[in-house]
Formats: structure tokens, sequence, C-alpha cells
């Protein structure tokens, strides 16, 4: 076991003193933070035989499927996976194969035989589900919108309460280490299916309380089921609410414990978000309370990795400290994961003025491999498609509402007043959002035909137009019930006296609570209406940035990740019939809708289906590779190996003296309406394309929400 409190601050801002900041030491090419790797990577050809193999033994009961399952785990988890569902599934092959009187050893803890008859009821379903679409062992034929949903519970259960998971883990068995004792409370926040909740329930005795706060409905109704199949009565379950938490009574507890969550704290949520958060650890925590984060660990070394999300510990200290806790102790049982402990100081720890603050800076303008994290601003944010949607906030719902009967009445009245309610709105937040799509649509629809005849005159937005409002916007309007849930009420708006909300109302956001649509759908439908948008300009200065990049004719663009081509559109323009425009993505229906335009208009576009690791180009040919809000994802949600066959492909594409252009969302300081999606901080991305060997030659920024950073090879 690693323990001690070793943090880096010997590089500090200038005129404050030696806790004013955290420097983050960018040591490597490898991100601080990793979400969501995408498991065409993640799924390897060992574990998918394996899983194949399981399959073989539920469908024909051959047991020699389960043996070569088992080798075949055997050989991979020491090199592949650590931390995964390998040594669950591997666990589950040899209680299969067990005798039927020692099959009473492997159950002998009610939580694991909950776990594996969650598992095994109604003839394996849920294994057999899991197996299937986690694999892709089978085609998903009604495309359930839901299927996504259930796949991640049974992704998180399998992991979470996998029996064997003490073989990496090594926290269960050092739990001593935190300290409680009989009579102690605790909030375990992401509880999941409860495996540190009830540990903690052992541990307090029934003298102690257990307060296990969870988001997801299935989780929540097994443990439950579970205390009360059991009788435990010293542990609560609550569905997690923006709001207080969605406890009941005011408590105060002796420690707040977050397991594999605070990466996500860190960077799907706003800052809004992450502040109500944080004021509610600070609500609920004891004076001489502990908060306890365990996480998973950027490894350097030559150690295997942990298999999915991690975060460098030095972002969550120096976020926290600004926040005013204090790190007073950590352990570290396995290289891939540690506990960190802190306390509350509450000392003032912002800067004199926080609408000057910035995420972070340089600590030496000659270096990029020190980063002074000078604010809590996270410096990623970072929203996982395919687990939510970009959401809505309250007065975006109550401003879609307008909109929405606007389009149904199209009278002056109504077409005026969702106009004014996006005038107001738009300056406030979630700028580059679809407010102003919205705003140009109600327009549009308020204009004389003479005045319609122009907003259509550029071609590719009458496409648009025509995507959206064919068949009286039929489109349109779905979109907008579905994405705003009009289904549901409002969410409440904070009371007079809640001055803590009322300022985060722009920041907190909601999401869409139905099945009508997978959210996969609902986030094409939104980029397609943000990124396409005629009304894009009024934002991002869309025509003073072009003209800054002086792409000339002849040239040789490549737009990657180019989604539904807006600038690969322009770029043709720009570039002429003798140049040529590369729009690469991995996503075939927005390259179907790029060639759909290409082919009605005879554009020199060349489309290409990219991989995550490789963007498919031809080499040594490419005058400027360009990248709009896209070098996030790069960064925080490909798997290291990934990232690097990425680069490497846009190197080899590049001409001798070619450029790459990154275009990305800003970390804004609170003063400024920050970008309503992902975002980076700039430093993060030049000190890692430094390591792939690509140096900052110039950069610009035209509004506060977005900035250009030009590299070339060195």
């Amino acid at each position: 076991m690693l323990r001690g409190n070793d943090v880096n601050t010997s590089l500090l801002p200038d005129g404050t003193d030696s806790t004013s900041a955290i420097t983050l030491d960018i040591r490597s090419k490898a991100s601080v933070i990793h979400i969501g790797s995408l498991d065409s990577f993640d799924i390897t050809e060992g574990g998918k035989a394996a899983a194949g193999e399981i399959l073989g033994y539920l469908e024909t009961g051959n047991a020699e499927s389960l043996k070569r399952a088992i080798d075949i785990y055997d050989d991979v988890i020491p090199n592949e996976n650590f931390g995964g569902e390998y040594t669950a599934l591997q666990w589950i092959c040899r209680l299969f194969l067990a005798p039927e009187d020692k099959r009473i050893d492997f159950l002998s803890h009610p939580l694991v035989a909950s776990w594996v008859d969650l598992l095994v009821k109604d003839d394996y379903a849920n294994l057999r589900e899991y197996l299937k679409r986690k694999y892709h062992l089978v085609e998903d034929e009604n495309k359930d919108p839901m299927a996504g949903v259930k796949l991640r519970f049974l992704e998180d259960f399998i992991l979470f309460n996998n029996p064997d998971r003490e073989r990496w883990d090594k926290i269960g068995e050092n739990i001593y280490y935190l300290g409680l004792k009989e009579g102690s409370s605790v909030i375990d926040f992401g509880c999941g299916p409860g495996y540190f909740t009830l540990k903690f329930a052992d541990i307090v005795g029934e003298k102690g309380h257990v307060y296990g706060i969870e988001t997801n409905e299935q989780h929540i109704n097994f443990v439950k089921d579970y205390i009360k199949q059991y009788n435990i009565s010293n542990v609560d379950i609550y569905q997690y609410q923006t709001d207080g938490w969605g406890l009941k009574d005011p408590i105060k507890v002796d420690m707040i414990f977050l397991c594999s969550l605070y990466h996500i704290l860190y960077a799907a949520f706003t800052d809004g978000e992450r502040d109500l958060f944080i004021e509610h650890i600070k609500k609920y925590l004891k004076d001489d309370g502990r908060l306890v984060i365990v996480d998973n660990d950027l490894v350097e070394s030559e150690e295997l990795p942990y298999h999915g999300p991690y975060i460098s510990r030095d972002m969550i200290v120096s976020q926290l400290w600004h926040y005013g806790f204090e790190l007073i102790c950590q352990y570290q049982f396995t290289v891939q994961r540690y506990i960190l402990e802190f306390k509350i100081t509450n000392k003032a720890r912002s800067l004199p003025d926080p609408s000057l603050l910035i995420p972070a800076v340089f600590a030496d303008e000659k270096s990029t491999h020190a980063i002074k994290v000078t604010s809590p601003l996270s410096l990623i944010r970072y929203r996982m498609i395919g687990t939510s949607s970009q959401g809505y906030t309250i007065l975006g719902k109550k401003a879609a509402r307008l909109f929405s009967a606007a389009l149904e009445n199209k009278d002056q009245g109504s077409l005026t007043t969702a106009l004014n309610a996006y005038k107001s709105l738009i300056p406030q937040e979630r700028i580059g959002d679809e407010y102003t799509v919205f705003e140009w649509f109600c327009t549009y629809l308020l204009a004389h035909k003479d005045e319609q005849a122009k907003m259509l005159a550029d071609p590719f937005d009458a496409e648009f137009f025509h995507s959206l409002a064919d068949d009286d916007f039929a489109l349109l309007k779905k979109y907008v019930r579905i994405k705003y849930d009009l289904a549901q009420p409002d969410p409440e708006m904070p009371g007079a006296g809640d001055a803590f909300a009322s300022r985060q109302i722009h920041d907190i956001v909601y999401e869409y609570s139905g099945d009508e649509v997978s959210f996969d759908q609902l986030n094409k439908w939104s980029e397609f209406i943000s990124f396409n948008n005629p009304n894009r300009e009024t934002w991002e200065k869309t025509g003073d940035m072009l003209s800054y990049l002086d792409i000339g004719d002849g040239e040789v663009v490549a737009d990657i990740g180019c989604g539904f081509g807006f600038f690969s559109f322009k770029f043709s323009q720009m570039v002429g019939e003798d140049g040529r425009v590369y729009s690469t993505e991995v996503n075939r229906d927005t390259l179907a809708y790029v060639e759909k335009i290409r082919d009605k208009f005879g554009l020199n576009i060349q489309t290409v289906q990219a991989r995550l690791n490789d963007a498919c180009l031809p080499p040594g040919c490419i005058d400027t590779v360009f990248m709009c809000s896209m070098y996030h994802a790069v960064y925080i949600a490909s798997l290291e190996s990934v990232k690097d066959e990425f680069i490497a492909s846009l190197k080899r594409a590049l001409k001798k003296g070619g450029r790459l252009v990154i275009v990305d969302n800003a970390i804004t300081p609170p003063s400024v309406v920050a970008y309503f999606g992902s975002a980076i901080a700039r430093e993060l991305v030049i000190a890692q394309l430094e390591y792939y060997g690509f140096h900052l030659v110039d950069s610009k920024q035209f509004v506060p929400q977005r900035y250009v950073l030009v590299f070339q090879q060195d």
C-alpha cells in the first residue's frame, strides 16, 4: 500500500501564496482524464471468444465451453481489461462447473447469491442479454431505444457486485483504513447495487446508519429488495434529485463516500451542477467529517492500466482545494486505484474577483509541461453521448413550450412571443445551442415572402430548412416535443429565498425522461440542428474565423469529424474547382447527408468513412487538417492506443509544412456565458500535442467560448 500526501505545489500563480493553486505536471502524451471508451476497441478477440463460449454453454449445456472460457480468461486477465468484467464472468464459469455441494460455498454470502439470482433468473435472461449486447454477438433488429439503458445497468451491476472483485480492487479488504466504527453515519453516493453500502452497514452496526443515493432505478430496486429480504434496518436508499440529493430529512454524516464517480462529477457536470453538488457535500458532512473519494488513476508505467474511466488524482485535489477542501490522507492498494480523504477547511480560496477566474495557465511561458490550476473550474467538460442528451434548462423548456405552440399556430402573436423569449434567453445561457436556430425559424415565419426567400438564398441553408420544415414542420415539432420533455410538467423555479439555485438557474440541466426515441437518435437530431444552424454566424463569428484560416484556391483540406458538412460545404467553395475537401466521419448517416448535398450541387468533396483510430486519408496530400469541436472527444474518450494511432494517421496525411487546425470550446470564467456542450482548456490540447510532435504556431479567439489553435509538425 502506498500512503502519503505529496501534492505538487511548487509552481504557483504570481502574487499568490504557496497554497493558492495546484500544478499539473504533464509528463507524457497520455490524457490526464479518460471517460467513455467506445467498446469497439474495449472488446478484444479474447474477450469476445470467451463470451461466446459462455453463451454456447447456456444454449447447449456443454461444460467444455465453460472450461474453454476459463482458459481464455486465464490468458487475457493479466494482459487486458484490468478491473473489467472478465473476473466476474470467469467466476460465473467456475460456479456453473462446480458440483452441487460445492456451489453452496460459492453462494454462501447472501449478496453474492442475490447477484447470481438476478443474472440467471428466467433461464439466464439477463446474462444472455448482457453477453449478446456487450460483445455484439447478435444484431438488435428491433432497435429498442431502451437497450442501451439496460446494457449500462447490467454492465455496472456485474462490475460493482462482482464476487471476485477483491482480486483486483483490494479496497473491500482494506476498508478498515477508512476509520469507520460502530455508530458512524455514511452517505454512499452513487451506491449502484450496494457493494460498499452493505459493507458499511456491517461496520457501523445498528447504532450507525448508511444512506445510499443512486440515479439508476434498477440498482435502487435491487438494493431495496435486498435490505427488505434480509431485514437490514440501518440502510436507506434514495433516488438522486438535483435539489437535496433526494434525502428527506436534514442529516449530518461522518463520511461521504464516492467510488468511481468523481471523474463524472469533474467532466460531465456543468460548473453550476458541480457547484450545487459540492454545496450539498458541505451541507450533509459534519464539521469534522470526511469526504472519501475512490477513483481510477492515470497509469504511465508499464503496469496494465484500468480498463475504463480514470482521472489523475491531482485534478481532483486541485479542484477540491479551490472548493475549500484539504487533502488529509491518500492510500493506494494497486497502481490503478487510489483513495483520497478530505476535510472541509471553509477557507476562501477564490481569487479576489471571481469574474476574472480562468481555469488554468502555463506555469512557465517557455514550457507546456506544467499547468497551474487557478480556479475550481474543470479543465474539460464532456457530455457522454449515448447515455444522455445535451439536456435542457428550466428556462429553455419554458421557451420551447412557446416555440412549440408557435409552430402549431403560426400566428403573429405566438411567433413574436417565442421570438422574444429566445432573444432574451440567448445572451444568458447555452451559447452555441439550438436557441439561435429556433430564433431563426421564428424570424422566418414572421417574415414577408421576399425576406423568406433571402433567408433561403444559400442552398445549404435551404436544404437545412426543408429537412426540418417539410410536412408542416413535422420533424422540428417532434424534436422540440421530445428533447424538452414537453409531456412532463416544467421543473419548479427556485424560490425567492434560494439564492444559490437562482444563481445556477442557467446551468442546471434536466433530461428527457421518456422512451419514444433513443438518446442516440435524439443526439443525432440535436447535432444536425445546432451544427448546420443557418444562424451560426451570430454566436461563432464563422466568417471571421474562416477568413483568418486563409484557405486558398487549389488547396486540399481535410474536415475531420465533418458531421453534417457545415464546414465541408464552406471549404468546398473556398478551395475552388482545383482544390479538394476530404470529409471524414465515423458515422455513416451523417456522411450520407454530406453525399446527398455534394451530389445535388456538384461539390468537390470526397467523403471518407473513417475509423476512430485512423482518419483514413491518403498520405502526404493535405494542406490543412481541420477539427472543429472534436479534439476534446479525442482527448477524453479515446483509449490511449486509439488516440496514438489516430494522431499518427493525421501526421501521415499532412504535407510538409501543412497545418493542423484545432477549433474547440473554451472553459470560460463565471462572468462569461459558457458554450452549451463539451469544452477543453487550450492548455491541455497544446501540452498533449507537443508530446505528439506538434508545436503551436498561431492562435486566435473571435468569441470567448471558442478558440482556434494552429499547429505544425516539428
